[in-house]
């Protein structure tokens, strides 16, 4: 397996391999905030074919509650691997331990992620991996459009958590 930043050229694959729901492209929208530089968007490729991706957001949540929140640090998103059977293979741990490297290369001491409330299996994995720390809990709220045309607004009850990379 090898994890490579995501380039333009790799997203009509990725839409291929890893689908979006409905009209809005999953990736593309990722890609943009790679492009735009608020963001690292990393591919997992495993014989030639995306497995897995995760987002680093390099200005962390941007949920309006975690504005008091006592740490702020870059938050690992959009952590997926495609498709199931390909789950529990080490395909999130090898993300998630390079997206951690990349952020500590950058300087950061802590990385955070959200998990979802109706998530319990990720949560225990994430305090198996080192983020024990409970920063706060948010709505993650995100939009995407679907087959007919309708943007859909979303909306998940999260816990943030922190890892120290010190």
């Amino acid at each position: 397996m090898e994890i490579r930043i995501c380039e333009g050229s790799s997203l009509d694959l990725l839409d291929r391999w890893i689908p979006s729901n409905g009209r809005t492209s999953f990736h593309r929208r990722r890609f943009e905030q790679q492009v735009a530089g608020s963001g690292t968007y990393l591919v997992a490729w495993l014989d030639q074919r995306p497995v897995g991706h995760l987002l680093i957001l390099w200005t962390g949540c941007a949920a309006d509650e975690s504005r008091h929140w006592p740490v702020r640090c870059p938050e690992l998103n959009a952590l997926g691997v495609w498709p199931p059977r390909q789950r529990r293979q080490g395909i999130g741990r090898a993300l998630l331990g390079r997206a951690e490297a990349m952020v500590a290369e950058r300087g950061y001491v802590a990385v955070g992620l959200g998990v979802a409330d109706d998530n319990p299996d990720a949560f225990r994995l994430y305090q198996r991996l080192g983020y024990t720390t409970r920063v706060g809990r948010y709505v993650d709220r995100w939009t995407w459009v679907d087959h007919d045309g309708v943007e859909r607004q979303e909306a998940e009850p999260c816990t943030f958590l922190a890892k120290s990379l010190t």
